[in-house]
């Protein structure tokens, strides 16, 4: 396995390199260098599969060395000074981060974690390491699967969800909506346990947006967006259950 280490700092740098050499005895060969653009690219010639960079030395350059199509394969890792960078690790469409200094289990972890990825690819492979955060909660979001990948959201951002056949549409506090690439049950098994509800076969809402429930021939739920939903004559019990408790 190689690894490429960019950093600005020296002290950094040759730290996280003792540790890959005496931690990590997958790793065969070291690059490290600074954001100088030709010993990247030098670097790549040599085919990474870690590229271990300092997050203020990729957002000043890093992101557009790094989607040259000879880092493709490689995993990107942010290692910075902040001690939760799971958000910006996932934005910028990196493997997870290490705060400094880097401790040994943390190195050993991340490395093992994308040893694993690369030999039993699934498919949502690139959010193992944010699911394992978000299954500890240690990060309060839930990583909905779009058309065009993965979004990472609040929970109570989320007013309700939709189904839409095989899809689900949610819709946000802010006006928003995705089109989700999994079904309205696989959102209420995982949402249902952060304050969710499903009002009717079609809809599941966060109760903390339920504003008034109206009883009639039709029973339905008034959001605070404005919006109305119906509430199915079985599910209406266990609704008012749930907010007069």
């Amino acid at each position: 396995m190689n690894v490429l280490i960019i950093e600005n700092n020296s002290e950094d740098a040759e730290s996280l390199q003792a540790l890959c050499r005496s931690q990590c005895p997958e790793i065969k060969n070291i690059i490290a260098c600074s954001t100088e653009c030709d010993a990247i690219v030098l670097a790549a010639e040599k085919g990474i599969d870690i590229v271990f960079v300092n997050k203020e030395d990729w957002l000043e350059k890093g992101k557009d060395l790094l989607n040259d199509e000879r880092f493709t394969r490689s995993s990107i890792v942010l290692t910075t000074l902040e001690n939760n960078a799971a958000l910006d690790a996932f934005k910028l469409d990196a493997a997870g981060y290490l705060t400094k200094p880097v401790q040994e289990k943390d190195l050993i972890k991340i490395v093992n974690q994308i040893l694993k990825q690369k030999e039993e690819p699934t498919e949502n492979g690139d959010l193992n390491y944010f699911k394992e955060l978000i299954e500890s909660k240690q990060i309060n979001k839930i990583a909905l699967t779009t058309l065009e990948g993965y979004t990472l959201v609040s929970y109570n951002d989320i007013v309700r969800c939709e189904a839409q056949g095989n899809y689900t549409n949610v819709y946000f506090f802010d006006g928003s909506f995705l089109m989700l690439t999994k079904t309205l049950k696989h959102y209420d098994n995982i949402l249902s346990e952060q304050g969710f509800f499903r009002v009717h076969k079609t809809h599941l809402v966060n109760l903390n947006y339920i504003i008034s429930f109206y009883k009639g021939k039709k029973n339905y739920v008034k959001l605070k967006d404005g919006t109305e939903i119906e509430v199915s004559v079985r599910k209406k019990d266990f609704l008012l259950q749930k907010l007069t408790t």
